[in-house]
């Protein structure tokens, strides 16, 4: 039996007795045979350690690398098995550089890395569609686990009342509900205002596609569905920063959905004007054509962008406006998800559709990336969930008239009028420093953590809920009392007496 180099090299690393500078060498897809993450974790954050200094004034790093050459740090320096700093969590570069010195935190990071790449590893040398069957199970094993873990906890509120905490989750069946519900409310606004539509569906190239299912097999053994991901992400982000220096403001919704291949496609629905419908396509395929060129893949026309385009209330041969037709194909997993009316010769494609559902969500899980998304709407989506939370919890008479309406549209789901309305731009955000990682809102590296927890009308702040504990914590607290009163007892009564 012949031992190749590279398993002499992964044996080295299982033991702990390879340096950075040898780990450097090693390719993304060793991490599935590395069965010491912890060793390499804490060699990597050591060398970042002993090797990294500043420069101009602290705002820029640079690693002294292992052949003696100084590498200046950005977003796509790869620390090792193909992750880079941009990979790591945070806003600056400062940030992500913590998370490479703290040896616990880049474990985790890696561990998940492993995660990827095996589920990769095996589904490419397996029979299975979009994802493999362990990491089906597996996901179905969290959501089940997740369930169990809502219906037996307790939360209590200030004014003592027992709340379960699955009354505060939204379900999927709602949450499928609401996305579906935002998409037609926009698909209405787009009808009253005379827009036009454009549906583009934009695929990968072949070097992304694990397993094709038709054609010649063009995967190139390296990429991976995070990959495909940010290959995505780069098309439509250059898009939309384009479009905006044209001062062109699209709205509308986009989907990410998993190919049987693993491979990722991305559909776009958008409202505008006649006169931009044009300049968004020119600038849509341009940056396709951009991102094509840059993993060197033929872009081909009418497939890699494919367009579909009219006024918003045009009319289908099937009776339905083109938008509907547009949005339940774009939507069509989720769709199973909100009470289906099941006739007896649909139950076959219903289940189907549940499980493909089920199959997609497991592989956007896996390799952590959105699957749903809105866009135009400068921050306004944000206000109306925060709104919708608010109208639960205050009456009519407590707020005033313009207010009023406000909670009168989101309690009746009217995206469209508020959208329209002029207070909506007097809504403001308020957001609460998370205290769930630090009693002061900091999370380990000290970096504040900001959630909206209520929305500001006027001088006046109306909170989304009610603030409340879990019995674990009132028992904490009961417990911190008593140990007071202890402690205390003799002062207590010395004061009582004077």
């Amino acid at each position: 039996m012949v031992i190749s180099q590279n398993d002499i090299i992964i044996n080295k690393l299982n033991n702990g007795m390879l340096s950075y500078e040898e780990m450097l060498a090693l390719r993304p897809f060793d991490i599935v045979h590395c069965k010491n993450l912890v060793f390499v974790s804490q060699t990597v954050s050591n060398y970042f350690k002993s090797h990294l200094t500043t420069a101009d004034c602290g705002k820029k790093f640079v690693l002294e690398m292992p052949d003696k050459m100084n590498a200046l740090l950005k977003g796509g320096h790869q620390v090792v098995f193909g992750l880079c700093i941009k990979d790591l969590s945070g806003s600056r570069i400062t940030d992500k550089i913590k998370r490479i010195i703290a040896p616990k935190t880049l474990l985790n990071k890696l561990s998940a890395l492993r995660e990827m790449y095996s589920e990769v590893y095996f589904f490419a040398r397996s029979s299975c569609t979009y994802v493999t069957d362990f990491a089906l199970k597996q996901f179905e094993k969290k959501q089940l686990a997740t369930e169990t873990f809502l219906k037996k906890r307790v939360l209590i509120s200030p004014s003592g009342d027992y709340v379960s905490t699955k009354t505060l989750v939204r379900s999927q069946s709602n949450k499928a509900s609401e996305l579906y519900g935002t998409c037609k409310q926009l698909e209405e606004l787009a009808i009253d205002n005379d827009m036009y539509c454009l549906s583009a569906v934009i695929t990968c190239p072949s070097k992304f596609h694990i397993k094709p299912l038709i054609g010649v097999q063009g995967w190139d053994g390296i990429s991976i569905p995070k990959h495909a991901n940010e290959f995505m992400n780069r098309i439509w982000r250059d898009t939309l920063r384009q479009l905006t220096k044209q001062h062109i403001s699209p709205t509308g919704h986009w989907t990410k959905e998993a190919n049987a291949s693993g491979a990722i496609h991305r559909n776009v629905l958008l409202y505008c004007s006649l006169t931009e419908l044009e300049d968004i396509k020119k600038w849509l395929t341009h940056y396709t054509q951009l991102a094509f060129a840059r993993v060197n893949s033929k872009y081909q026309e009418g497939i890699s962008v494919k367009y579909t385009q009219g006024h918003s209330s045009t009319i289908a041969a099937n009776g339905k406006r083109v938008t509907s037709n547009i949005l339940n194909y774009f939507n069509k997993h989720i769709s199973a998800f909100i009470k289906p009316k099941i006739k007896s010769n649909q139950i076959e494609k219903v289940t189907t559709d549940e499980v493909t559902e089920k199959k997609c969500a497991t592989h956007a899980y896996k390799h952590k990336y959105r699957r749903f998304g809105f866009f135009g709407l400068q921050n306004c989506l944000t206000k109306w969930r925060a709104l919708k939370q608010c109208a639960k919890a205050f009456v009519e008479a407590d707020v005033p008239s313009t207010l009023s309406t406000l909670f009168k549209y989101a309690r009746k789901n009217e995206l469209k009028n508020f959208l329209r309305s002029p207070a909506t731009e007097h809504l403001k955000l308020l957001y609460s420093p998370c205290v769930d990682d630090g009693i002061d809102g900091n999370n380990s590296f000290g970096e504040k953590h900001k959630k909206v927890f209520g929305v500001k009308y006027g001088k006046k702040n109306y909170y989304a809920s009610e603030r409340h504990l879990s019995l674990y914590d009132q028992l904490l607290n009961l417990g911190r009392l008593k140990a007071f009163f202890a402690m205390n007892s003799g002062l207590l009564s010395a004061f009582s007496d004077h």
